[in-house]
């Protein structure tokens, strides 16, 4: 069987260079100015910690007293940023430790948007160099993204937009050009260890509304997978997945979703949709104790059918592969 569209996934990279880098050099990358892929789909998450063990802990205290001013002060107040500014301007009643806390969350809260940056700056420069070699990125934010990705990410940002195949493949059968890839990013529920203001709310009617506007994509990314999955007798809920993208899935029926958020890998051919849902899991050594480093290499036929799947891992200094079934893995 031949393929009509070969994409790789990679998800959760949380800043993880290192391992990035080696997938793209040993596996995902072009060799000789040629690129297996039609395209690299990158489903969120592409920040990670942003803080030190240090600034962490003075962070959490921080955070804290200026979400007790954020919730309680009677004004109105849109962001944590402006409750720190009421508590500094004494508008409300505050002693010195409330003042020092507010100073620390102000002081902290530039530190993570720098970082947050210079981590879009960096996978900037590599997804501009992928596309120098003729291989298109798409990226999607994930919960732990910040409000500023899709700027400075514009190039390859899918967030609620869709792509026609026939631009990542030109060769595409006349019967598939008239159907698109799309994008909607986020999830439910945003890091602790981020400030607040720094990362949107995901919004679950907005992302069913979206893709259900969308009647030709039939292949879908998301940041959350669908909260259930069903597989013949066989059902998987999903951590932190989203009942939205669930609906979306059964009504809409598209042939394939990339998904992230979980850290778990799972293939899985839903029976009520036929859809094939795939989270290779985290890429990024997101916690050192816990397994990373996969991404997914994903075949499709002539009709949008995944006739083959490779599972790579970067872990290690050496990318390992084995080829995947298409089972419900719980």
């Amino acid at each position: 069987m031949s393929t009509a569209l070969k994409l790789f996934q990679v998800s959760d990279p949380h800043g993880d260079f290192e391992t990035f880098d080696r997938a793209i050099e040993q596996v995902i990358g072009p060799v000789g100015g040629f690129s297996p892929a039609d395209a690299l789909l990158v489903t969120g998450d592409l920040v990670g910690p942003l803080f030190d063990r240090e600034e962490l802990e003075a962070f959490a205290p921080a955070r804290d007293f200026v979400e007790r001013v954020y919730q309680n002060t009677p004004e109105e107040i849109e962001t944590r940023i402006q409750a720190t500014e009421v508590v500094l301007e004494e508008e409300v009643p505050s002693d010195d430790e409330g003042r020092q806390a507010a100073e620390t969350y102000l002081i902290l809260h530039n530190i993570a948007k720098d970082k947050m940056a210079m981590v879009y700056g960096g996978f900037k420069q590599r997804f501009d160099h992928l596309k120098s070699e003729g291989l298109e990125t798409l990226v999607i934010p994930g919960n732990w993204d910040g409000r500023m990705m899709p700027r400075v990410l514009a190039d390859y940002d899918l967030h609620a937009k869709t792509k026609p195949l026939v631009e990542l493949c030109p060769t595409l059968s006349a019967d598939l050009q008239r159907f698109s890839i799309a994008g909607f990013g986020g999830s439910q529920g945003r890091p602790n260890k981020i400030p607040r203001d720094l990362v949107p709310i995901f919004q679950e009617e907005a992302a069913y509304e979206f893709l259900m506007s969308q009647p030709n994509a039939d292949i879908v990314m998301t940041h959350a997978a669908p909260r259930n999955i069903r597989n013949g007798d066989k059902q998987a809920s999903i951590y932190n997945g989203s009942s939205g993208v669930s609906e979306y899935m059964v009504r809409a029926q598209p042939s394939a979703m990339f998904v992230g958020d979980s850290h778990k890998y799972f293939v899985a051919q839903d029976t009520d949709s036929g859809t094939v849902v795939l989270s290779p899991g985290n890429l990024g050594a997101y916690d050192p104790t816990k397994p990373h480093g996969n991404f997914f290499e994903v075949d499709l036929d002539g009709n949008l059918n995944i006739h083959k799947l490779k599972l790579h891992n970067a872990a290690e200094s050496e990318v390992r592969t084995h080829e995947v079934p298409i089972t419900l893995v719980a």
